[in-house]
């Protein structure tokens, strides 16, 4: 953060600025000031705490809830592909369905991955229902 972005959310927050100083108008009394100040607070505190990460291009975005935990998930999609045969039509690779890997799992509103914290359980649940969501697209 940087001082233009101080003052400017000294603006937003209704103080007087000029000289890239901000300042309160002169009459009002400090009980007056409570309102802009709180506000002002308020700025600083949401532009100074980590925000999640936004998605990676080629990821697709799913957010839900996991045991009262609210997360951002970013996943990866896999297209259904046919395993390949030889001369005579004997498979090679079997067919591989379409489906979800999840990448980064972020508690929301932080910075704080925890995919590799979950159970394979919830993620096999936040893959199919992410694959689901991909494809109602």
């Amino acid at each position: 953060m940087n001082t233009n972005d101080i003052l400017l959310m000294a603006q937003k927050a209704r103080f007087f600025v000029k000289d890239n100083e901000a300042y309160s108008p002169s009459s009002q009394e400090d009980f007056e000031l409570t309102e802009h100040l709180e506000r002002f607070a308020g700025l600083v505190v949401s532009a100074t705490k980590p925000q999640t990460p936004p998605c990676p291009k080629d990821l697709f975005q799913f957010d839900c809830s996991v045991e009262d935990v609210d997360l951002v998930c970013f996943l990866e999609y896999s297209p259904e592909e046919k395993g390949s045969t030889d001369s005579h039509g004997s498979r090679y690779e079997p067919d591989i369905e379409e489906c979800m890997t999840l990448n980064n799992a972020y508690i929301a509103g932080t910075d704080v991955d925890i995919a590799h914290m979950i159970l394979q359980s919830m993620v096999d649940h936040i893959e199919v229902t992410a694959l689901e969501k991909f494809l109602d697209k």
